[in-house]
């Protein structure tokens, strides 16, 4: 059987208690929290149990929330702070007497407000946005080891976790744009998530000549300051040795020494040629031993110094350009070994074939991209272990939300 509430009694036969007037900003604060409170909870419980609560009784709790609300809409210079406090606490004990019952106690409406928050925060983590930290500097010169960027999760399509399938998908990765995705052959990096480039769409046919990126036998790539070395963005603690040739005769041999401003680089302005999308890429330059603080440099410096220019020359092209020390990208993709190495990785429909300069050339399958890092000579990507379905893009990185510069921080810049 259910329990009827009790009607209000008459004003005149209660005595409440006086309530002191809120003067401190955080008195009336607090006022203004109970009475935001309560204009909301009344009327929700009046509604929930509104077959139990008498209709009289209805009434006079619908009236003096109303009165409430009424007073809490005056300007704030001419608020009633005491009216305000007094029909706060009324309507309170009112409540409290005739529906306490039915009032949830503080704790749960704090499990209730937390659990919400964490639904919400889980949704748009899941669907919406998620942080990435950068995790190595494969991205300089754009992005630094720890920078931290916003992933847009739905632009290509929301996934379900834990899965490759999608839901209200607005568009198809386009060049240009930098990706978070599940590697797909994570045995062969230190990193289950990476951070990339994309450079290539299904149906386009990719190499690269010269450290010039070629789409379609069109290059995207362009020299900044007619090609002029500059210090390479590089990650923290990394040296380089650098050489002459100017300098070295046949009896001193080469000199390697330790560079004191860092890898001297090139840069590189890129663009999307049919979305107008310019980014800088930057390779090493001629002069930088391309091992820098790699693992095996010092035993190669060591050998290097004063060895004859010949030997040298040999040296650097049998082991640096054939990439036989870590993360050390040639100028030109593919070569013979390129295509040996990955005929095993590619998906089905990628295949290599002569463009119409007569230059071998990676053509890209449906539903899947080629990725590469900015930072062209210290990136392990898609030249090393093939394309990225994409089905294993988490989602486009658009903001840069935290980064650590030379002279001071960036906040919430656009990625591009």
């Amino acid at each position: 059987m259910n329990r009827v509430a009790k009607p209000l009694k008459p004003a005149a036969k209660t005595s409440p208690p006086d309530v002191a007037l809120p003067e401190t900003r955080s008195e009336k604060k607090a006022v203004w929290r109970r009475a935001v409170h309560l204009s909301r909870e009344v009327p929700w419980l009046l509604y929930r149990h509104k077959a139990t609560v008498p209709l009289a009784l209805q009434w006079e709790l619908a009236d003096a929330t109303r009165g409430l609300r009424a007073a809490m809409a005056r300007p704030k210079a001419e608020r009633p702070w005491g009216e305000l406090a007094r029909t706060v606490d009324r309507l309170d004990r009112d409540t409290e007497r005739h529906l306490g019952r039915f009032r949830k106690s503080r704790t749960w409406q704090y499990v209730e407000s937390l659990g919400g928050a964490l639904l919400i925060a889980g949704f748009v983590r899941a669907f919406m946005f998620e942080p990435f930290t950068i995790p190595s500097g494969s991205m300089l010169p754009n992005l630094r080891i720890g920078d931290y960027v916003f992933v847009s999760k739905y632009i290509y399509g929301m996934r379900v976790p834990f899965t490759t399938w999608r839901f209200f998908g607005f568009r198809q990765p386009v060049k240009g744009e930098i990706v978070v995705f599940e590697h797909p052959h994570p045995k062969q990096s230190d990193h289950d998530v990476l951070i990339k480039r994309i450079l290539a769409t299904p149906g386009d046919r990719v190499r690269m000549a010269d450290n010039r990126w070629v789409v379609n036998g069109e290059p995207i790539s362009v020299l900044q300051r007619g090609g002029a070395p500059e210090t390479c963005r590089q990650e923290p603690g990394r040296g380089c040795w650098s050489w002459s040739k100017a300098n070295a005769t046949a009896v001193d041999g080469v000199k390697v020494v330790p560079a004191e401003r860092g890898c001297p680089c090139i840069a590189f302005d890129e663009t999307d040629p049919v979305r107008k999308k310019t980014w800088v890429t930057q390779v090493r330059a001629p002069e930088s031993l391309c091992v820098c603080d790699e693992p095996g440099a010092e035993a190669l410096v060591d050998r290097a110094q004063a060895m004859p220019l010949d030997e040298w020359e040999r040296m650097y092209e049998d082991v640096c350009l054939a990439g036989r020390v870590p993360i050390c990208n040639h100028p030109e993709w593919p070569l013979a070994e390129d295509e040996e190495a990955l005929v095993a990785e590619l998906p089905k429909g990628a295949q290599f074939v002569d463009d119409a300069s007569g230059r071998r050339a990676l053509v890209i399958p449906d539903g899947h991209v080629m990725v590469l890092g900015d930072n062209r000579d210290q990136s392990a990507d898609g030249r090393y272990w093939g394309l990225v379905p994409i089905d294993h893009i988490k989602g486009r990185a658009e903001l840069l939300g935290w980064a650590k510069e030379d002279f001071g921080t960036r906040w919430l810049r656009p990625l591009r």
